[in-house]
């Protein structure tokens, strides 16, 4: 399995001084550990091809990050430069699975990189991908502090029903992590090399498009939040100080 983490971002809602401000993954939380640091430990538990990390602001403070904390895994990992990473994340998308091959990669799993994700995410796609199926999942999870300006689901049993941020959030469930398995992978792929991929500004409008033609979306039910994305300074100081996320054992 591969893995695409967008790492471009600015992380403009944080409201933090530019000259000051580290690239949005570089944000330190619990145990004066990164965003990114945690989940790269989370995800190198496994047995993972390649890490592919799309960067953008201040990229060079990543890449030496990333390959000062992990120099004995650092042929795992493949940095790409998004030259416009302060537009949509469509382009980070675009980056980041244009070193996808269609013929020889069949398991991709894309994450953002301002995101916290526990072991348990990563131990899930790794069963998801055993069993070859040829899919899209999207891991989500019912919760109580999903926020209207966030990405939600709307599902039936194990299918999705509508993706998108205009979905009441009493009636939805939240979205983490995607993985794209086989025929799943050739249909996003597809889309992307597409001329429609210009109507797109999110990688979740893209499946939201893919399954309005037919195509079956999975929902991964994680039961628990197991991730949190770092978007505004109320996550980062949750994230920092919250007793309830020990990621010592959970992230």
């Amino acid at each position: 399995m591969k893995v695409i983490i967008l790492a471009a971002g600015i992380g403009k809602r944080l409201d933090i001084d530019e000259e000051d401000k580290p690239p949005k993954c570089l944000l330190k939380v619990k145990n004066n550990e990164s965003v990114l640091g945690l989940t790269l430990k989370n995800i190198l538990l496994n047995e993972i091809e390649k890490i592919v990390i799309v960067t953008g602001f201040k990229h060079a403070l990543v890449e030496e990050y990333v390959l000062s904390q992990h120099f004995d895994n650092a042929d795992k990992f493949e940095f790409v430069f998004n030259p416009a990473f302060n537009e949509t994340i469509i382009h980070s998308v675009k980056h980041g699975f244009s070193n996808i091959c269609k013929e020889k990669d069949r398991h991709v799993l894309l994450i953002n990189g301002d995101t916290l994700f526990s072991k348990h995410t990563f131990k899930k796609a790794f069963e998801i991908c055993r069993r070859n199926d040829s899919s899209i999942t999207i891991f989500g999870c019912v919760t109580h502090d999903i926020h209207q300006d966030d990405v939600k689901l709307l599902t039936h049993n194990n299918l999705i029903d509508q993706v998108g941020k205009n979905i009441e959030i009493a009636n939805s469930v939240s979205s983490g992590a995607i993985l794209f398995c086989n025929a799943g992978l050739d249909k996003y792929l597809e889309t992307l090399e597409s001329g429609l991929i210009n109507n797109f500004r999110t990688h979740h409008q893209i499946i939201e498009f893919i399954r309005q033609t037919g195509y079956k979306v999975y929902f991964n039910d994680n039961g628990v939040r197991d991730w949190l994305e770092i978007d505004t300074k109320e996550n980062l100081l949750f994230a920092t100080l919250s007793p309830l996320l020990d990621y010592s054992d959970n992230f």
